[in-house]
């Protein structure tokens, strides 16, 4: 593979899926085994890497996006690559550059991600979805910050299901002994939690506000970690609370919104606010 030379400055580079997504409308799940009509069909741009991608971009990130896209009779590849342009996200392959911020998700083949992380000398941002049951201990200590949302916490580290603050703690406390160096735990309408390796007995809660109606849910997280990154490449000296708070708010936005790419913010949601924190 080449390497072309960034034409510009890049903060946030993905490394990670490039998706269309295929959704069928019905008025119920289906039984095993039978077939039901749907009422609605669409297309939309997804897959987690570019999502996140997107969300950074669309917070005003300079973002270059580092995956395969198929090349053949029809036009989905194509088309997408229009769309992350339109989105102003580089789409050449780029070098490192000092300062990017790395994402990876486990959409990629675990091998290629081990080595964009072993290989990459800035910060990187592992987000282990879809989770795996048995998530390989050189992915989990490559990154710089482990990521996941509650469910996949929990079938990472074998806890049960977390849905309190105290379940959270014990789901820090073991992927850092499995040898993470920072992680954070989203868990949705209660905020997210976050703890380090540096510290690793101290486990920081980032509330969120309340969200007057949820519309859907798809894709916040991958809001989430956009956001996260963006704020990372472009506050790095601000404290961790207040670069996950604004991630929160983000992906807050997010569910309060139809469809993936399409429920993203343009630019940052709350600007300027003081995120609160507390220890748990």
């Amino acid at each position: 593979m080449e390497v072309c030379a960034c034409t510009e400055e890049v903060e946030v580079l993905v490394f990670g899926s490039v998706i269309v997504d295929f959704v069928a409308y019905a008025e119920r799940l289906p039984k095993a085994g039978e077939t039901l009509h749907g009422h609605k069909f669409m297309t939309g741009y997804g897959g987690k890497g570019a999502n996140q991608c997107v969300a950074a971009a669309r917070q005003g990130a300079k973002t270059a996006m580092i995956a395969k896209v198929r090349l053949g009779d029809d036009s989905w590849g194509s088309n997408y690559l229009q769309q992350l342009r339109k989105e102003n996200v580089n789409v050449d392959f780029v070098e490192q550059c000092q300062g990017e911020i790395l994402v990876c998700q486990f959409e990629t083949p675990l091998n290629a991600t081990l080595d964009a992380l072993n290989a990459f000398e800035g910060i990187s941002i592992l987000n282990a979805a879809p989770a795996l049951v048995a998530t390989p201990p050189e992915l989990i200590k490559a990154a710089t910050i482990f990521c996941v949302n509650e469910t996949e916490a929990a079938l990472t580290t074998g806890c049960e299901a977390i849905s309190k603050l105290e379940h959270a703690k014990v789901g820090l406390h073991k992927l850092l002994e499995m040898g993470a160096k920072n992680v954070i735990i989203t868990l949705g309408a209660l905020g997210a939690v976050y703890a380090t390796s540096a510290d690793p007995h101290k486990f920081i809660h980032v509330p969120v506000g309340k969200v007057p109606k949820v519309v859907d849910t798809t894709g916040a997280g991958d809001a989430f970690i956009g956001a996260l990154a963006y704020n990372m490449a472009r506050f790095s000296s601000l404290p961790w609370h207040q670069l996950i708070g604004a991630a929160n708010q983000v992906a807050a936005y997010s569910v309060q919104h139809p469809g993936t790419q399409a429920s993203f913010p343009t630019g940052q949601v709350n600007k300027g606010v003081e995120y609160a924190w507390k220890e748990f």
